[in-house]
């Protein structure tokens, strides 16, 4: 997979001009995805966190950590809930002032 992150971005962001059944198998490699895990799902994910105030390279990042947090303890929280809890950017950031971070 020759592509670098701007590259994957730019594509993830109008995903209507690249769906096929190659760029989604890529996709899915990219992101080590487990079988149950589509693209759709994951967008869903990304989606929902930049919902909550993250650029989208943010929210990626915390939807992989989320999915991967899933795949480890399947028993425990759905990934709806486990994004639920994720802060939103604001309360993060003031979380990490009173924190001193």
């Amino acid at each position: 997979m020759n592509m670098d992150d701007s590259t994957f971005a730019r594509s993830l962001e109008d995903p209507k001009k690249y769906m096929n059944e190659d760029y989604l198998t890529m996709l899915c490699l990219y992101f080590k995805l487990p079988d149950w895990m589509t693209y759709r799902n994951l967008m869903a994910v990304i989606r929902k966190i930049e919902a909550k105030g993250y650029d989208f390279q943010e929210s990626e990042r915390l939807a992989r950590h989320i999915i991967a947090e899933f795949e480890s303890r399947p028993q425990g929280m759905s990934i709806e809930k486990r994004v639920r809890r994720v802060l939103t950017r604001e309360e993060w950031e003031r979380e990490n002032r009173e924190c001193g971070w």
